[in-house]
């Protein structure tokens, strides 16, 4: 007796050879007569390419799904889209700004007018770029006195002014929306005239009033922005007529150039007139990461836009578009210390720090931005102090082995550049802990990496303290980053001469990472020990290995990361 079961489809059959699978299960319920499976089958064929189709449509619909939610979805676009719905404003890019110093070798004074450009020509990558730069007031350069020439200064922010950029005509409807030409636009730069009436820039238009000449400024995963007007309920529609913008495009980290770079006037060139900058341009940052908006929109919800723990003044402060990441601390209720760390000054390496450790002007800007940020949402008896962050160098010696059929340059250089991207301020948080498995697990993604001996994983601002109780060297209190045992001995040699002889009770004062050196300190209650610094050569077990835990106020970065190849393909 035949069964008039059939059997059920999987729905957890998802992929190519799985649907196969359960089609070809199907023939016997279904069509009993056809025998021949054979992959030369033509039936076979259609079942393979309807398989095919199968799994094609399940990988768009799981990515369809995945595209939904802000820690799984892949592209920029979606990660905007959510971000936006969260009420989280990604921060765009941020100009440098510099002082230029114009002189005069005239015998009349020369007016420069606001939004003279000045640029330099830079090459990142091969490639050439001008980065163009403009005046932000009206300066008068005294004219010249005998052989001294007249000099004055003034700021100017990179970036390039587009004026009265016609978008299109409004039609009157609701919700009319307008591409700018040109990109990346600078953020709170824009001035739009609809039909000879002013438009005031709003974050989100749901908040204008119905009578209210508001418009939002949208920028896409492309760098493209377009002005978006309202409905009469929230914002004013735009009178019938031309609607024009005046606007900035720049912005990003290629503004951070040197000092006596900008020399190259391009507008109101005047015979005599002179431009160049002294000090280095600071600033500029790029857009903000995809992954930095997957980290801080969600983090900025928590904060409901009151701030009442701690959380929430770190959470509130990620808000501000200048500010790249915040954490809070504090031990009394009514007196919070928040750290941030503001886009700009890369090319200083220690963002929002001077090489003096002081603020930038970078930073104080953005701290200008948190506080009147905070005003209307942090109790009136808080008080709250802003402090940028302390930067922790991180050392890590790798020693890599690479498997015979990979050239060991390529191999080499990949690891290097995944290390150095752990620890890039992008991926980097406050508190951050380093850990050794992390960065065993980063090196095996690479392909060619046989297997790799970390060798030095550790701060460089570490401390190495210690006794040494004899002549022979041995160590027998240790207070130390370095995985040095009690009783194990440590080589110190005076370059390439013997072995220094120490006195019993001599101290190890400090320990170069770095430069592999070991300061000693006279015994106590002695004077004739020896003194100064050594060459450190030990080969007992001193690898240096140990998990980094920053602090809270801190932040790692890269300091000095070595990779050492042996085997693969040399050239």
């Amino acid at each position: 007796m035949a069964s008039n079961y059939i059997q059920q489809v999987d729905y957890t059959s998802r992929d190519y050879a799985a649907i196969r699978d359960d089609l070809i299960s199907l023939i016997p319920n279904l069509l009993p007569e056809w025998t021949n499976t054979d992959a030369s089958d033509f039936g076979i064929t259609l079942i393979e390419l309807f398989a095919y189709m199968g799994d094609m449509l399940n990988y768009y619909i799981d990515r369809s799904a995945n595209e939904g939610f802000i820690s799984t979805a892949s592209q920029r676009g979606s990660v905007l889209s959510i971000a936006n719905t969260l009420n989280y404003n990604p921060s765009v890019g941020i100009p440098a700004t510099v002082t230029l110093t114009f002189q005069n070798s005239t015998n009349a004074d020369i007016t420069v007018p606001a939004l003279t450009q000045v640029a330099t020509t830079t090459t990142v990558n091969g490639v050439s770029t001008q980065v163009i730069f403009e005046t932000n007031t009206e300066i008068t350069v005294p004219a010249a006195v005998g052989a001294i020439k007249g000099s004055a200064t003034v700021a100017a922010t990179q970036g390039v002014t587009v004026a009265n950029e016609y978008l299109g005509d409004s039609n009157g409807t609701s919700y009319q929306s307008f591409s700018l030409s040109q990109s990346p636009v600078i953020a709170n730069t824009t001035q739009v005239v609809a039909n000879g009436v002013n438009y005031n820039q709003v974050s989100y238009i749901i908040d204008a009033g119905y009578n209210d000449p508001s418009y939002t400024v949208v920028t896409n995963a492309d760098n493209i922005s377009y002005i978006s007007f309202g409905d009469n309920i929230s914002g004013r529609i735009p009178p019938t007529g031309g609607v024009y913008v005046t606007y900035r495009v720049g912005g990003g980290v290629l503004g951070n150039v040197g000092p006596n770079t900008l020399t190259y006037l391009l507008t109101n060139v005047v015979a005599g007139l002179t431009v160049n900058n002294q000090d280095a341009a600071a600033g500029g940052a790029d857009p903000e990461s995809t992954d930095s908006i997957r980290f801080n929109a969600p983090f900025a919800l928590t904060a409901l836009n009151r701030a009442v723990s701690l959380s929430d003044y770190a959470a509130l402060s990620v808000q501000v578009p200048s500010v790249s990441k915040a954490i809070a601390d504090g031990t009394a209720y009514n007196n919070v210390i928040l750290y941030i760390a503001p886009y700009g000054d890369t090319s200083i390496g220690t963002p929002g720090v001077d090489a003096l450790g002081a603020a930038t002007a970078t930073f104080n800007t953005a701290s200008a931005n948190v506080f009147s940020f905070l005003t209307d949402k942090a109790p009136a008896t808080t008080t709250v102090t802003v402090l940028p962050p302390t930067y922790v160098p991180i050392n890590i010696d790798v020693n890599l082995h690479v498997a015979a059929q990979y050239k060991q340059t390529v191999v080499s250089d990949a690891v290097n550049a995944i290390l150095n991207s752990i620890l890039n301020s992008s991926n980097t948080i406050f508190a951050e802990q380093i850990v050794l498995q992390y960065i065993l697990s980063a090196i095996s993604t690479v392909a060619g990496v046989s297997y790799a001996d970390v060798t030095l994983l550790a701060r460089a601002d570490a401390a190495f303290t210690g006794d040494l109780t004899a002549t022979n060297a041995t160590i027998s209190n240790v207070s130390s980053f370095l995985n040095v045992a009690v009783g194990q001995k440590v080589a110190l040699q005076t370059g390439a001469l013997g072995t220094v002889t120490i006195p019993s009770g001599t101290t190890i004062s400090s320990f170069d990472s770095v430069a592999k050196t070991i300061t000693l300190s006279a015994p106590a209650g002695g004077t004739s020990s020896v003194t100064g610094t050594s060459l450190w050569t030990s080969s007992l077990a001193t690898t240096g290995i140990s998990n980094v835990q920053c602090a809270t106020n801190e932040i790692p970065k890269v300091g000095v990361i070595t990779v050492t190849p042996y085997g693969g393909i040399l050239s």
